[in-house]
C-alpha cells in the first residue's frame, strides 16, 4: 500500500514512475501512474538483485530510488557508493540505517537520548537465555531483531511463562530464518529478542511519522493512533486516526534522529505504559499508511524526490508549508484499508471480541 501511495503521489506531481517487482501482479502495478513495469529478482536473492539493479542503472542512469521495504532500505544504504554512480539517492549512511532496523541497536540509541523503551533482552545463545530467563517480566514478546531479510515476515509471539521460553526460542529459530545479507553484517541478528509486553499494543499504538532534511534540515512530524491491526496482537495497521503530536515524544524522537544521523521519510511506533510513551519500532523508509500523511499536507514522496535530485530550496519551502498545516487537514482525520478492516471486524464479531 505504501508503494501504491508513492506511485500516485509522484504521478500526480508529473514525475514518471517505474515499478520493479519480482511478482507479476501487484497493487502498485495496477496504478495508472506507473509508466513502466519491470521484472526484477527478489531482494532476498541479494546477489541477483544487486546485479540486476546495477545493470539497469548503467543502461538508464538518473532514476531516483525509493526503498519500499526494510530490505531495500538496507541495500540502498549499504551499497550507496556503488549505486550513486547511476542513481540519485536520498539514503543515510548504512551505520545509521542498521541502527534503526536492528531493534537492539535502536533501543540502545533511544535510551541514550532519554527515550523510554520496553525492558528488552537481545539473546545470542541458549546459555544466555537460561541466565536471563528468570529475570524477565512475563509475559514477554519474542520478536525478531530486524524485519530486513526475514523470510517469514513474523512480527512476534507471546510467551506467558519462564518454562515456555526455551521451547519458544527453539521454535522461532527453526521457522524464522534470516537472509545471508543480514547474517554477514551481524551473526547474532537471527536470534530473537525478549521484550516486555504492553497490552495496549493491541489497539492503541501511537505513531510519529514524517520527514527530516539532510544535514540537520527541518523536521516535520504527523501523529496518529493505530486503532486496529492484522493480526490483532502483532501486525500491520488497518485503521488509524489522526492525533496531535505529543511534544515530549517529538523532542525525544528528534534527538534520536540527530544522534544517529538519519534523514528522509520515517515512521516511529510507540506504546503508552506507566505514564510514558515507549518506542517499540522504527521504519527508516516509506511505510504502509503513507497516504494518510500525504492527505494531511505532508508530501513525503515529493520531498524524497526533491532531496535526491538536489532541489534543496524547493524541499525546504514545502517543509515550511507542511509545518504550518494542522495535524488533521480538511477531512483527513482517519485512514483504513477497507477490505482488511472489514475482515478484522468480522473476525472480532465471530470471536465475540
Amino acid at each position: 500500500y505504501g508503494t501504491l501511495a508513492l506511485a500516485r503521489a509522484l504521478g500526480r506531481a508529473g514525475i514518471a514512475v517505474a515499478l520493479a517487482d519480482p511478482k507479476r501482479v501487484t497493487r502498485a502495478g495496477a496504478s495508472r501512474f506507473v509508466r513502466r513495469r519491470l521484472a526484477c529478482p527478489d531482494a532476498a536473492d541479494t546477489e541477483a538483485f544487486l546485479e540486476w539493479l546495477t545493470a539497469f542503472g548503467e543502461r538508464e542512469p538518473g532514476h531516483v530510488l525509493f526503498p519500499s521495504s526494510d530490505a531495500l532500505a538496507w541495500l540502498f544504504a549499504r551499497h550507496a557508493p556503488a549505486f550513486a554512480r547511476s542513481f540519485r539517492l536520498y539514503a543515510p549512511p548504512f551505520a545509521t540505517v542498521l541502527t534503526l532496523l536492528d531493534k537492539k541497536r535502536l533501543h540502545d540509541a533511544a535510551q541514550a537520548v532519554g527515550l523510554a523503551v520496553p525492558h528488552t533482552v537481545a539473546l545470542a545463545s541458549e546459555e544466555e537465555l537460561r541466565e536471563v530467563a528468570p529475570r524477565l517480566p512475563y509475559p514477554v514478546v519474542l520478536k525478531p531483531r530486524t524485519q530486513a531479510f526475514l523470510a517469514s515476515g513474523h512480527k512476534g509471539g507471546l510467551v506467558s511463562q519462564e518454562r515456555e521460553l526455551l521451547a519458544a526460542v527453539r521454535t522461532y529459530r527453526a521457522h524464522h530464518t534470516l537472509g545471508a545479507e543480514a547474517v554477514a553484517v551481524d551473526s547474532t541478528l537471527p536470534w530473537p529478542m525478549a521484550q516486555e509486553f504492553f497490552p495496549d499494543a493491541e489497539t492503541n499504538i501511537y505513531g510519529l511519522s514524517g520527514f527530516v532534511g539532510r544535514d540537520g534540515g527541518p523536521t516535520v512530524i504527523r501523529a496518529a493512533r493505530k486503532v486496529l491491526q492484522r493480526p490483532r496482537r502483532f501486525g500491520i495497521g488497518v485503521c488509524f486516526e489522526a492525533a496531535p503530536v505529543n511534544p515530549r515524544a517529538q523532542e525525544g524522537l528528534v534527538a534520536l534522529l540527530e544522534a544517529v544521523g538519519y534523514f528522509g521519510i520515517f515512521e516511529a511506533e510507540l506504546v503508552e505504559a506507566r505514564g510514558r510513551l515507549h518506542l517499540i519500532d522504527f521504519n527508516p523508509r516509506p511505510y504502509s499508511q503513507i497516504a494518510f500523511d500525504e492527505a494531511r499536507g505532508l508530501p513525503l514522496a515529493l520531498l524524497h524526490y526533491l532531496g535526491a535530485t538536489g532541489q534543496t530550496s524547493t524541499l525546504e519551502a514545502l517543509l515550511g508549508q507542511a509545518a504550518a498545516t494542522p495535524y488533521s487537514a480538511g477531512e483527513a482525520t482517519a485512514y483504513h484499508h477497507r477490505l482488511l478492516l472489514d475482515g478484522v471486524r468480522v473476525a472480532q464479531w465471530a470471536a465475540r471480541r
